[in-house]
């Protein structure tokens, strides 16, 4: 019992230890994104269109035409509470991208943020008329909503007028390309900004998982956020979603790489929400500096865990240091979530331990779902 009781005392110090204050920021839940890697099937003959895209011969004029058509303004009505919870009511707007259109009406992607808290939600398909528009799923940790105009909504001429984007690979962007952003900055429809593609694989940290995105000097602007960010072929390769502001910063916008967002948009149009594999866990690195002190093994060790996760269905309890997850070696918590988002709600892993006798204990862990 004595044992017992200082093996919490220890992973209770650790997490709160003065080691550059990462007791708490270094924490995370491990419920971050699953992005497979089989793309989606949305669209899938937008993949197959030649290799030019649309217009692209025409250049920027003949993009901006091509693609202006398939982003749409957003407005939304939110409903909130002031200080003296009264609730009033406040407009939103943004941008989106329509990516497919059926009997079940129009599907357009946009920003979680948005939508988010809205009451009701309207799309400007360019007929000076407000559409009105369902969401289908939203996601706050990839900030991707999908929304939809009810087929019996639209006419038949309106219908078959209105043409999906065409997707391109955002894997494939290089640094320096021409990048075209495509949005409603302040309202302002089917503004058009061009720069390059500043940077790739940039992490905002906008949580525990951030996505890696999109870097771009094509101004970026509140109204732009779910707008189209579009190759110099004129393929949708990023969703606009943030901007760095401050006075002292000037050109730096960010997208979603469309290759992340559309297993996102997936998961949302067939299950309302996004499955994420799911260990159950709260955990943190144990570094070369914190194995020196505490005299642990490095890895991560669990501070945290969901009594009715599939964590504890497989045994592991707090204090456990994970080593190895699926025969691979982690010595990081960013490790145990990049290995464990390569497998599926449902997959069985292995995860090598140590306990706090020193032992190495082998788990056998069903991932859950988020």
């Amino acid at each position: 019992m004595v044992k017992l009781t200082f093996f919490r005392i220890l992973v209770f110090l650790i997490v709160f230890s003065l080691v550059g204050g990462a007791g708490v920021g270094g924490t995370y839940w491990l419920l971050e994104n699953h992005f497979e890697e089989d793309r989606v099937t949305i669209l899938q003959d937008t993949r197959e269109i030649a290799e030019t895209g649309p217009a692209a011969e025409g250049g920027v004029q003949a993009i901006a035409e091509a693609v202006g058509h398939q982003v749409v303004a957003i407005t939304t009505i939110i409903e909130s509470r002031n200080l003296f919870n009264m609730i009033y009511e406040s407009e939103g707007l943004g941008s989106g991208i329509i990516f497919d259109n059926n009997q079940q009406g129009i599907f357009v992607v946009t920003n979680q943020h948005v939508i988010d808290g809205a009451r009701e939600i309207g799309v400007d398909l360019g007929q000076d008329k407000l559409y009105p528009a369902q969401v289908v799923g939203a996601d706050a940790q990839t900030d991707i909503a999908v929304i939809r105009i009810d087929a019996g909504e639209i006419s038949q001429e309106l219908s078959e007028k209105i043409k999906p984007a065409v997707f391109g690979d955002s894997d494939q962007l290089q640094v320096g390309e021409i990048a075209i952003a495509i949005g409603n900055p302040l309202g302002y429809n089917n503004t058009v900004t061009v720069g390059v593609v500043s940077a790739l694989d940039r992490d905002l940290m906008r949580s525990s998982n951030s996505t890696s995105l999109i870097q771009t000097d094509a101004a970026i602007n509140p109204g732009n956020s779910g707008g189209a960010l579009v190759n110099g072929r004129g393929q949708v390769i990023g969703i606009n979603t943030a901007k760095i502001s401050d006075t002292s910063v000037e050109g730096i916008g960010f997208a979603i790489p469309i290759n992340e967002a559309l297993p996102i948009m997936e998961d949302l149009i067939d299950h309302g929400a996004v499955q994420r594999p799911y260990i159950g866990i709260s955990g943190r690195t144990i570094d070369e500096e914190l194995s020196e002190i505490y005299d642990l093994p490095l890895g991560v060790i669990i501070t945290q865990i969901d009594p009715a996760g599939p964590a504890s269905e497989a045994g592991l309890v707090v204090g456990d240091v994970i080593i190895a997850l699926e025969g691979r070696l982690v010595k990081t918590i960013e490790e145990l979530i990049e290995i464990k988002n390569q497998y599926q709600v449902g997959d069985t892993l292995e995860i090598k331990a140590i306990n706090e006798d020193r032992e190495e204990v082998v788990y056998r862990l069903k991932l859950g779902e988020y």
